[in-house]
């Protein structure tokens, strides 16, 4: 035992927590409020919620110039360059500052990028706030044509399609052009949205002119745009896309053919295997075409029949001519200009008869850790070949899918998988008392086109509609072997 002479009392305090959550919402460059048509531009039209302990608070640019608006609707400078979350939370304009203007002069023919802070200090509570401006102008104003903010695609991507959906009535029209920017810095024309499938891209703008005939009646709206694109190597995502392997003479009878693939997965996808015997060719070395007259001639080859285009070799005095020669192999003629009293002598394979090709049997399929191997073979009938090449053949599916149930809402942000692999969505839906569509700003599509991200008013079933395209498909390694 022993006795406690002294005691340290030690004072403990819990404080308590206190938790701000706050972000800042930037519009992007030559995106937001588009009052350029517009002479005068008056009031605000705001839809928001802003519970308890919650704040929202606006700015605005007209190019680099962030500013606020005065009572009179007047532009007071802000800063330069994007602004913090500080400077708008503490100077921003309120709602109320908003709604109370009758006239906005600072916004009068301008693009107007908007800012806006938001904050909550109170678990649960979230504000939300839609805005947009009424204006007017002293003309009437039938057309309308808005640019789409630059959409950087990454290296080496490949526009697959752009397809759309519009809303017109009283012969109202829609005309969605697209602008590629490619990765030498150089871009195209203005060019119909179709005319950019299969284009090598780093980035794409749209361009939408609406046309409304007559004031009033008429009417024009773009419902929708999506861009699909591809940023990696791939055979077929819809469609069909073929692989072809260069002819190769083996200089020996063959009618065995063994072909081994490395691939990813077949997802909702077909892959076919096709395999062309051919006799081999025959082949002239150094033929004489003549002497070069001063000038351009029109010479004529010994063979015209089956003449194979990377094989051909021109010389002049023994001396190859890499290029400015024109060949044309169904009449075997090349034309070409040469110093005057030069011989000319050429080297060419001939011979070659139509390819006919026979589908290859898929012997075995395996799927391994980072890749599917598929193994196929054909064996011919014949003996008297001694030249082959293959064609794989890859071949997509697509479709559409209505109303696939996602689950139930949470009230913020979330994200969900889809049974397929999304191309576009259509709409999306939300269950209150009976079934409401979701806006467009709610909900995208991430990198993974299996996966949506959405926000849906809390406890409500979220259903989705959408048309899908199967998985890409990538070949990274084709083996094949011939033999007798």
């Amino acid at each position: 035992m022993s006795n406690i002479s002294s005691q340290n009392n030690l004072i403990y305090t819990l404080d308590n927590i206190s938790s701000t959550s706050y972000g800042l919402v930037i519009s992007r460059e030559n995106t937001g409020l588009d009052c350029r048509n517009a002479n005068s531009v008056t009031t605000f039209s705001i839809t928001y919620t802003q519970p308890s302990g919650t704040d929202i608070r606006f700015a605005f640019a007209d190019g680099d110039n962030w500013f606020t608006l005065s009572t009179a609707g007047a532009a007071v400078t802000l800063c330069t360059g994007t602004p913090s979350y500080d400077i708008v939370a503490s100077k921003g304009n309120t709602v109320a500052q908003l709604k109370a203007l009758t006239k906005t002069p600072a916004f009068a023919g301008k693009l107007i990028r908007v800012a806006i802070a938001v904050s909550s200090t109170t678990e649960g509570s979230k504000p939300y706030v839609k805005l947009s401006v009424n204006a007017s102008s002293s003309s009437q104003q039938n057309s309308y044509t808005a640019y789409s903010p630059v959409f950087d695609l990454g290296n080496s991507a490949l526009v697959s399609s752009i397809p759309f959906s519009k809303v017109t009535a009283s012969n109202g029209t829609v005309d969605l052009l697209a602008k590629v920017y490619r990765d030498d810095d150089s871009e195209s024309d203005w060019l119909p949205v179709s005319n950019i499938n299969g284009s090598r891209a780093q980035a794409v703008q749209l361009r939408c002119t609406y046309y409304a005939p007559t004031i009033g009646t008429s009417s024009a709206s773009l419902s929708q745009a999506d861009i699909l694109y591809y940023n990696s190597n791939y055979a077929a995502a819809s469609g069909t896309g073929r692989i072809y392997s260069v002819t190769e003479d083996w200089y020996t009878p063959i009618k065995h053919a063994r072909v081994n693939i490395n691939h990813s997965p077949l997802s909702q996808s077909t892959m076919k295997v096709y395999v062309a015997f051919r006799a081999s060719p025959s082949y002239t070395v150094s033929e004489s075409l003549g002497t070069a007259p001063s000038g351009k001639k029109t010479y004529q080859l010994a063979h015209t029949n089956g003449i194979q285009y990377d094989s051909f070799r021109l010389y002049a005095d023994s001396q190859r001519i890499y290029s400015g020669f024109e060949l044309n192999c169904q009449s075997g003629r090349v034309t070409l200009t040469a110093p005057e009293g030069c011989i000319i002598t050429c080297d060419y394979a001939y011979g070659w008869d139509k390819e006919t090709w026979h589908e290859m049997t898929l012997d075995s399929r395996y799927a391994l850790p980072d890749y599917t191997m598929s193994e196929y073979f054909y064996t011919d009938s014949d003996n008297k070949y001694s030249a082959a090449a293959f064609m794989i053949e890859i071949a997509g599916t697509s479709g559409t899918i209505s109303n696939e149930t996602l689950g139930t809402a949470t009230g913020h942000m979330q994200t969900a998988m889809m049974k397929r692999r999304a191309s576009q969505i259509s709409s999306m839906q939300y269950y209150d008392s009976s079934w409401k569509t979701l806006d467009r700003s709610n909900y995208s599509l991430m990198e993974d086109l299996r996966l949506v991200r959405f926000a849906a008013p809390s406890g409500k079933s979220v259903r989705v509609s959408y048309d899908w395209a199967s998985e890409p498909v990538q070949v990274f390694k084709v083996t094949a072997v011939f033999n007798n």
